[in-house]
């Protein structure tokens, strides 16, 4: 009682020390990278099979444009060749008439 630090150290506190708080953290901080990863893995697995029915679905969709974009040319290529032809007949023309 003639201490001067009586009042403050009589009474025994059981507190964290560094290491039970530094390793509670590291747990956690592994915990949520577990989870994280889980996430991630579960997600590029949702890709995987959203990639695997698009590309079916995709491979006919590929097919369909590649149809139309060949018909498509061909048809341009046709148009634009007849169309030239007749511009160069007409050029040639006014000038052999002369």
């Amino acid at each position: 009682k003639n201490s001067p630090v009586y009042g403050i150290y009589e009474t025994a506190e059981d507190r964290e020390s560094a290491y039970e708080i530094l390793t509670k953290r590291a747990a956690e901080r592994a915990q949520i990278q577990a989870e994280a990863q889980a996430t991630k893995e579960a997600e590029k697995q949702a890709k995987a099979e959203a990639r695997a029915t698009s590309s079916r679905e995709s491979a006919t969709d590929r097919f369909i444009k590649n149809i139309a974009g060949s018909v498509g040319r061909q048809i341009g290529t046709t148009v634009a060749r007849s169309v030239g032809n007749a511009l160069i007949r007409g050029i040639l023309g006014s000038l052999t008439k002369r």
